[in-house]
C-alpha cells in the first residue's frame, strides 16, 4: 500500500513523477561491460575468419567455373552470379567453423594477456564468461538455422535454374565453325564447317565416334541438335550423309548411306547442374517420407546445433598460458573439429544406408560432444574456484593479528 502522504504530495505538486529505479550491483555492471567487450572481440574475429574462409573457397570455385566457361558450358556473363549464389549456399557450412575459431582465438588472447585473471579479480569468473559466450553463440545459432533451413535451399534452386539456362544457351553455341570439339573424354570428336546463328542448324559436319572394338566416322551436309525432355540427353541429328564403320589399319570397312542418323552427345545433364535434394525446400522435406530427404533435413538442423556445440567447446579449449604461445591449442582444436565433423559424416552415411534408424540419426554425435563440452566447462570452472579459494588471503586473521 502507498503511504498516506503520497496522494497529498501528488495533489499539491502534480509535476512530480514517481519512477521505479532498478539498481544494478557493481559486480553485475562489470559483468555486463566484460560481456560487451567479449562480444565485440568475438564478432570482429569471426568476421575476419569468415572472410578468409569465403575467399579461399571462392578462389577454388572461381577456377572451376572459369574452366566450365572455357569449355563452353557456362556463359562468361554468368560467372559472378553463379559464384555469388554458391557462396550464399555454403554459408551454413562456414559459419560454425568461423565462430569456433573466433571464440578460440579471442579467449586465447584474453588468457595470454592475463585479462581473464583481471576479470576474476573484478568478480567475473569463468562461469560468467561462459554465459556471455553462450549468448553470442545462441544468436549465431538462430542465424545459422535461418540460413540452413531457408536461405541455402533457395540459393541452390536459383543456381540450378541459372545453370540450366546457361546449359541451354551453351547448347546453341557449343559448336564453333571451323574448330574441332571433343566429348566424352575424346571418344567423340565433332567438326562443323558452318552454324546458322538464328536456327542453330549446322552444315558440313564430321563426326568420329570411338568404341572399344570399333570406330565410326560420319559425314553429313546438314545437322541439328535435339534434347529429350524426359532424360535430358542431347543428340546431334545428321541428315543425308555417309557412315563408315571399322578399325584403323583394317581392310574391311562397312559403308552405309543414311537419311537421318542421331549421335548422342551427352547422355544426361551434368551432376553439378542438378541441385538434387539440396534444392528442395524445408517444407517439402518435412512432408517427404524418403530416407535421403529425412537425412537432408537432419543435416540442415545439424548446422544450427553444431554452432552451439562448437562455440561452447571453444571455451575450455581456449585456456592457455603465456608460455604456450599464440596458437598453443589451435592445432588440437582443429583436430577436435575434424573428429566431430567426420563423426557426423559417418552417422549420415549410416542413416542413408539404412544401418541406423532415421529417428536416431546424427543426434548421438551431437549429444556426446555436448556432454564432453559441459564436462570440460564444469571441470575448468571448479578448478578455477579451488585455485581462487587457495590463493585468497584471510583478511580476518590479518586484521586480528594487527590489532593484537
Amino acid at each position: 500500500m502507498l503511504p498516506r502522504t503520497l496522494p497529498r504530495l501528488w495533489s499539491a505538486r502534480p509535476g512530480i513523477e514517481f519512477r521505479h529505479v532498478v539498481r544494478v550491483r557493481p559486480r553485475d555492471r562489470i559483468a555486463l561491460i566484460i560481456e560487451r567487450y567479449l562480444g565485440r572481440e568475438v564478432l570482429r574475429t569471426c568476421a575476419a575468419v569468415l572472410a578468409v574462409l569465403v575467399l579461399v573457397y571462392a578462389a577454388d570455385r572461381f577456377t572451376r567455373i572459369l574452366s566450365d566457361a572455357a569449355a563452353g558450358a557456362v556463359s562468361p556473363n554468368l560467372i559472378i552470379q553463379i559464384l555469388g549464389l554458391k557462396l550464399a549456399e555454403k554459408l551454413p557450412v562456414f559459419l560454425p567453423l568461423a565462430l569456433y575459431l573466433a571464440v578460440l582465438i579471442s579467449l586465447g588472447r584474453l588468457y595470454r594477456d592475463s585479462e581473464v585473471v583481471a576479470f576474476g579479480a573484478g568478480g567475473v569468473g569463468l562461469w560468467r564468461l561462459s554465459r556471455g559466450v553462450f549468448g553470442i553463440v545462441a544468436g549465431f545459432s538462430f542465424l545459422g538455422a535461418a540460413l540452413s533451413l531457408f536461405v541455402s535451399p533457395s540459393m541452390a534452386s536459383m543456381r540450378s535454374v541459372l545453370l540450366e539456362e546457361a546449359k541451354h544457351e551453351a547448347e546453341n553455341r557449343s559448336f564453333v565453325p571451323g574448330r574441332f570439339k571433343e566429348f566424352g573424354g575424346g571418344d567423340q570428336v565433332i567438326y562443323v564447317e558452318g552454324v546458322d546463328s538464328e536456327s542453330g542448324r549446322m552444315s558440313d559436319v564430321f563426326v568420329r565416334v570411338r568404341k572399344p572394338h570399333r570406330q565410326y566416322v560420319l559425314v553429313s551436309g546438314a545437322a541439328y541438335q535435339v534434347v529429350r525432355p524426359e532424360s535430358g540427353a542431347r543428340y546431334m541429328v545428321l541428315e543425308d550423309g555417309w557412315r563408315y564403320a571399322g578399325l584403323p589399319g583394317d581392310a574391311v570397312f562397312s559403308v552405309t548411306r543414311f537419311e537421318r542418323h542421331a549421335v548422342r552427345i551427352e547422355a544426361q545433364p551434368r551432376e553439378t547442374l542438378a541441385g538434387g535434394r539440396k534444392m528442395l525446400s524445408t517444407a517439402t522435406l518435412l512432408r517427404s517420407g524418403n530416407r535421403a530427404h529425412f537425412m537432408e533435413l537432419q543435416r540442415r538442423i545439424s548446422a544450427a546445433i553444431s554452432i552451439v556445440v562448437l562455440g561452447m567447446l571453444a571455451v575450455p579449449l581456449a585456456r592457455t598460458t603465456p608460455r604456450e604461445g599464440r596458437y598453443g591449442k589451435l592445432f588440437m582444436a582443429i583436430v577436435v573439429y575434424f573428429l566431430y565433423t567426420n563423426a557426423l559424416s559417418i552417422a549420415e552415411n549410416l542413416v542413408e544406408r539404412g544401418i541406423v534408424p532415421g529417428l536416431i540419426g546424427v543426434w548421438p554425435v551431437h549429444a556426446a560432444m555436448a556432454l564432453v563440452t559441459v564436462a570440460l566447462i564444469v571441470r575448468q570452472n571448479t578448478g578455477a574456484r579451488r585455485l581462487g579459494a587457495r590463493l585468497r588471503p584471510d583478511w580476518r586473521l590479518r586484521g586480528t593479528g594487527a590489532s593484537s
